[in-house]
């Protein structure tokens, strides 16, 4: 995100004067640290467009689900920071046009095809590959542990969306749904274009 890699580079860079250490695994973290700082940016402005929309739990919720899949899971990644920042607000603009705005697309009661549907959607993602990021090779024990973190995830958020189902919570389920979908697509994305890089596809 904007500004964030120069922050976390000026901390390390601060912190491996003095420490051999830091000096010897500066990358690792700046990575570390450059994630951070994104997800506590993206976190704070979230929080700030809650308030502005008055709906602060939507902001929280769509910022749990879209950390969660895209720090186990991969996905496409754009070509530049300032592209990668718009995708994110973009995203969380289009789910909350579609779910939450007065002009929502998704409206009306819940069915158990919803449900039916969601289930589905999981199921294919619980089968996809973890994708690489384009900067940062992982290897196939890192992406079997990242898996198995994500089918984790995947349990615990089809759970909060079976209760938001029964308690009739239907924005808040149709969130978790929109989100899944999305980020299964970008994930998926993600792994053809690595295959490609790599020359098997």
């Amino acid at each position: 995100m904007l500004g964030s890699k120069k922050i976390s580079t000026y901390l390390v860079n601060t912190a491996a004067k003095n420490d051999p250490k830091v000096a010897s695994r500066k990358e690792i973290y700046i990575y570390c640290l450059d994630f951070l700082i994104e997800q506590l940016i993206f976190l704070v402005s979230l929080l700030f467009i809650g308030c502005f929309l008055h709906d602060i739990p939507f902001c929280l919720l769509f910022f749990a689900v879209f950390l969660t899949y895209r720090s186990t899971g991969g996905g496409f990644h754009a070509n530049s920071v300032w592209l990668c920042t718009l995708l994110s607000y973009t995203t969380f603009f289009s789910v909350w046009a579609l779910i939450q705005s007065p002009f929502a697309l998704w409206k009306g009661p819940l069915y158990p095809l919803h449900l039916l549907s969601y289930a589905v959607i999981v199921s294919l993602f619980s089968l996809l590959p973890v994708a690489g990021h384009k900067n940062k090779k992982i290897s196939d024990s890192q992406r079997k542990m990242l898996k198995r973190k994500q089918r984790i995830c995947l349990l615990l958020f089809s759970l909060l969306a079976v209760i938001f189902y029964c308690t009739k919570s239907e924005n808040y389920y149709k969130l978790i749904v929109v989100c899944t979908l999305l980020l299964m697509i970008t994930q998926w994305i993600g792994w053809i274009t690595e295959k490609k890089k790599d020359g098997f596809l």
